[in-house]
């Protein structure tokens, strides 16, 4: 049994796919019900699941219709209650919840969610399996994903890659990563021009573009270095203006055809499309978004549909084909009002009020936390780390004012090199409980990564910056630092900028310059964006 769980075809052709069940259900009809028999069914339920998302499943994958998917995972999860696996079963609840929702079964959907997120909130902190919490956090950003619910999407999403870089799972990691920088490229699409928050757009593809590049050079399994990788990347350097660029990405995956299933293909299809009607081969582009809708339709992704009868009434338009463009509209109204019929718009709402009222003690934010914790916290300092303060920063008020202050530990090598890195990091330590006594309540103190500190000072204009960074730098200055090691002594030079919260991108470089600013006039001391540095500051 373990060596045919060791092989389940996440993306393999259909005669493979057809084996593997096989292999499944001759098992499956002598093995007695326990842990075993649970993750046969809810590897099934993943591959079925799969397979009805394709054009064409192969038979051994059709059985007890279209819900056989999501009754393997039921079953599943069952048994995995059954055998005290309380964390294997919310996984397992999570694949029938994503089979529901793609059949449009909103109810059903809702209660397996509801169900896994109260079993998984059941689990002791302590005794949480990363990996299992890995793939809780994978199939609920999924989940998200697919009802258009972008924000939870992205958090659950960071948080699967963060469990997986905890247990050093790679294909864990490339899972989630992928979904990362699928959702930043459909928040940025949301994004029109000259609208709310159109300045941070590119920052989203840009980071995109970083996460596509990394699955390139280390994802896995295969299928997603040369399919999922140069779709990801293609997308995000036609949204950057780089049309020809993301064509000569795409042309290198025609060696990946024997990896495609039909939703990759689809997806591929749309993104060949988009860089053809960028280069202005409209011809050519309407082939390939008439290659891609037919599938779609049959599918579960409603937003890939949606944007590829978008551009495929564009390319009408552009071609002088009115008919086509409004034939176009007509299928796009008609696909929008099912999906108001359904309610996934309000679906996963539904799900996070039910859970709060389910869960009996535990409201679902305490839950999502705790999950969250690990991928937001600096172990070293206990501050909050990047991905943390940038999730604080994500919730201010657009329009609400912000001053950042970056600071960085002066000669914090030399520390190092002549006292010896356990020393360096009780400075570390220290610092931080000195930053978090030296601001306010309502202040956020974070590791910006390395000897780098991020204060976060809601509502407040430079001058108050100014003050916060000149009391900041004072304090430890003053610090009795030989109270770790006789002659250490300890200075930071800081940087400050404000702006709009909506701004913080740019406030955050500004910042960063001023920084590098006070670096270069002498170190301990505070520049401000737009000021010149002052001179020397007195210990």
């Amino acid at each position: 049994m373990q060596a045919v769980l060791a092989d389940v075809p996440l993306v393999a052709d259909r005669v493979t796919i057809g084996t593997w069940l096989y292999e499944v259900n001759a098992l499956l009809a002598h093995l007695p019900a326990g842990a075993d028999r649970a993750r046969l069914l809810e590897a099934r339920a993943v591959v079925r699941a799969g397979l009805l998302r394709s054009e064409d499943p192969c038979p051994a994958g059709r059985g007890r219709g279209d819900d056989g998917p999501a009754e393997d995972a039921r079953g599943a999860a069952v048994l995995y209650e059954a055998a005290g696996m309380p964390q294997q079963a919310a996984a397992s609840c999570l694949v029938a919840a994503g089979v529901h929702a793609a059949r449009g079964n909103v109810k059903a959907s809702t209660e397996m969610a509801v169900r896994a997120l109260v079993g998984y909130a059941s689990v002791p902190g302590y005794d949480r399996d990363p990996r299992t919490g890995a793939d809780l956090a994978i199939r609920l950003a999924g989940l998200c994903r697919q009802v258009n619910d972008h924000d939870r999407a992205l958090e659950f999403a960071e948080v699967a890659v963060a469990q997986s870089e905890l247990v050093g799972d790679l294909a864990r990691w490339s899972a989630a990563t992928h979904d990362v920088a699928e959702v930043l490229l459909r928040r940025a699409d949301r994004i029109r021009p000259g609208g709310e928050g159109y300045r941070i757009r590119a920052g989203l593809v840009e980071r995109a573009e970083h996460l596509a590049r990394q699955l390139l050079d280390r994802g896995e399994p295969k299928t997603v270095r040369a399919v999922h990788g140069p779709r990801l990347l293609a997308s995000a350097l036609c949204e950057l203006g780089c049309a020809e660029r993301a064509w000569e990405v795409l042309e290198s995956t025609s060696a990946a055809d024997e990896l495609l299933t039909a939703v990759p293909l689809a997806s591929l299809h749309l993104v060949r499309g988009r860089c053809l009607y960028r280069l202005g081969r409209l011809e050519e582009a309407l082939a390939e978004l008439d290659a891609a809708v037919p599938i779609l339709t049959e599918g579960a992704d409603l937003t890939d549909e949606v944007s590829t009868l978008l551009l495929r009434g564009r390319v009408h338009e552009a071609m002088g084909d009115t008919a086509g463009a409004l034939a176009d509209a007509r299928l796009l109204g008609h696909r929008l009002w099912e999906r108001h019929q359904q309610q996934e718009l309000a679906f996963m709402d539904q799900v996070f009020s039910r859970a709060g009222v389910e869960g009996e003690r535990r409201s679902l934010i305490a839950k999502t936390e705790v999950l969250a914790r690990t991928a937001e916290q600096d172990p070293l300092t206990g501050l909050d780390n990047r991905r943390g303060v940038e999730r604080v920063l994500r919730a201010l008020p657009a329009e609400d004012p912000v001053c950042l202050l970056l600071l960085d530990v002066d000669d914090f090598k030399l520390v190092n090199d002549r006292f010896g890195h356990a020393v360096g990091d009780e400075v570390l330590r220290q610092l931080g409980r000195l930053l978090v006594g030296a601001v306010r309540e309502v202040d956020r103190v974070s590791r910006w990564g390395g000897e780098e500190f991020l204060v976060v000072l809601p509502g407040q204009a430079a001058r108050f910056g100014s003050e916060a960074g000149e009391r900041i730098r004072r304090t430890v200055a003053d610090h009795p630092w030989t109270g770790i090691r006789a002659g250490l002594a300890i200075t930071v030079s800081v940087g400050v900028a404000c702006g709009p919260a909506s701004g913080r991108t740019e406030a955050l470089h500004r910042a960063d310059e001023a920084l590098y600013e006070a670096k270069r006039a002498g170190r301990n001391r505070v520049v401000v964006d737009g000021c010149s540095p002052p001179g020397p500051s007195a210990p």
